[in-house]
């Protein structure tokens, strides 16, 4: 089946979530992505648990969930050899996507002013904590980071939790997997005007800004009106949150007065609506220390989802808070036919219909102590430290043989 991306080759200099998370949204839209991993260990990704084991086979969770639809090829970039191999698949590509540690491929000679002279209509992506174009460096250019370093320098933990409790990260990953998902848009982007234009162009995406970017109404609070926003506790909306029912909680958000008519009629306390404590958002905020009635007639004897139905009924938009089971049971527009309920290759759900699943490396750090358990390797499999790819049941790229497979590979003009 013909997708957006199909016929564009992208390599992925990656590893963790962010780089990975970008060639897998790619790789879902028809891209075939190739990934460069160390020769014997790979994704630092494949030895972090969870595991599940199948077929003798044991694959780190976190790594198959990042990973689908995927070719994977060891290549030792250090090595004369491996660097050849990396410049003549740069000469056959469309895109690059990296996210290793800045600084790093530039010092092998393999930045983005080397690969562009190797093929001037490349895309190159690079995802990094706090940006790499030249011309808009900062003092932190240099430095590596994590996810929670850009949550946390971004303000957006601040703004997470409890008023009286210590700031809290939202979930593991999410500066990383949004990071992917606006680099992937800023690739197609540049592939689109490289259609324009003839030639390719550097994709810098920081996931600092990235992080900004999502916290930009409250910095527009700030500079506009000089408000500082308070954790767990709205200065011009209310009620925002979840509030306790029966068995469980219901996610409730009232951002004007329209929907606070709506709610207070689902309630049956139309008496609300003209009170004065509650007349405008910034005054229900005000006095959300009342006792309080604009959720009572929710909660306590009704379970979400029963309770759910009368703001629904209402034109309110609420929802039940799901637990991890709960939202793979009942996934957002339910049913069978839901991509959500599709099972790929392997264990587990995927939000689209996979085509491959996640590449099979040899041996990998156990669960006990470190010790390595005896390699399960794919068919014809020529040893633990090469790594195996699947893309529709035939064999990937092991970095010794890669030089012969690459002189079959379409070359592009």
């Amino acid at each position: 089946m013909d997708r957006p991306l199909s016929g564009i080759r992208v390599i992925g200099v990656e590893q963790y979530i962010s780089g990975p998370y970008c060639t897998l949204l790619l790789a879902d839209a028809g891209a075939e992505v190739i990934k460069i991993e160390r020769p014997g260990s790979g994704d630092p990704r494949r030895a972090m648990p969870p595991f599940v084991e199948k077929n003798g086979v044991s694959k780190a969770v976190g790594f198959m969930a990042y990973n689908r639809n995927k070719k994977s090829l060891a290549l030792d970039l250090r090595s004369d050899e491996g660097k050849d191999i990396y410049k003549k698949l740069v000469a056959c590509s469309d895109v690059v996507v990296e996210n290793i540690r800045p600084g790093s491929m530039k010092k092998m000679g393999l930045g983005y002013d080397d690969l562009k002279e190797i093929n001037p209509r490349l895309v190159c992506a690079f995802i990094s904590g706090f940006g790499r174009l030249p011309g808009f460096l900062g003092p932190y250019s240099g430095r590596p980071a994590f996810d929670i370093v850009a949550e946390a320098m971004s303000g957006i933990m601040h703004l997470v939790g409890f008023e009286d409790k210590p700031p809290s990260w939202t979930i593991y990953g999410m500066a990383d997997i949004y990071s992917g998902l606006v680099t992937a848009y800023g690739i197609q982007q540049a592939l689109f005007m490289r259609q324009r234009t003839g030639q390719g162009q550097l994709v810098d995406s920081s996931m600092l800004d990235n992080m900004i970017s999502l916290n930009e109404s409250m910095i527009a609070l700030y500079s506009a009106v000089g408000q500082s926003a308070h954790r767990g506790r709205p200065r011009n909306l209310y009620p925002r949150g979840a509030y306790k029912t029966k068995d469980g909680y219901i996610a409730l958000n009232v951002p004007d007065n329209i929907i606070w008519r709506r709610l207070c009629e689902a309630m049956g306390r139309e008496d609300l609506i003209e009170d004065e404590r509650a007349s405008t958002g910034t005054a229900r905020a005000a006095n959300a220390e009342l006792p309080p009635p604009h959720h009572r007639g929710l909660a306590g004897p009704h379970d979400p989802g029963r309770c759910g139905g009368r703001p629904q009924r209402a034109r309110h938009p609420d929802g039940a808070r799901e637990h991890r089971r709960g939202h793979l049971r009942r996934p957002p527009g339910g049913g069978p036919g839901h991509p959500h309920d599709r099972r790929g290759p392997g264990r587990g759900r995927h939000p689209v219909r996979p085509h491959a699943a996640a590449s099979v490396l040899g041996p990998h750090p156990s669960r006990q102590g470190g010790a390595r358990p005896r390699p399960a390797h794919a068919p014809h499999s020529p040893g633990p430290a090469r790594l195996r790819a699947r893309r529709g049941g035939s064999p990937g790229f092991g970095w010794r043989g890669a030089d012969r497979r690459l002189a079959r590979l379409p070359w592009r003009p």
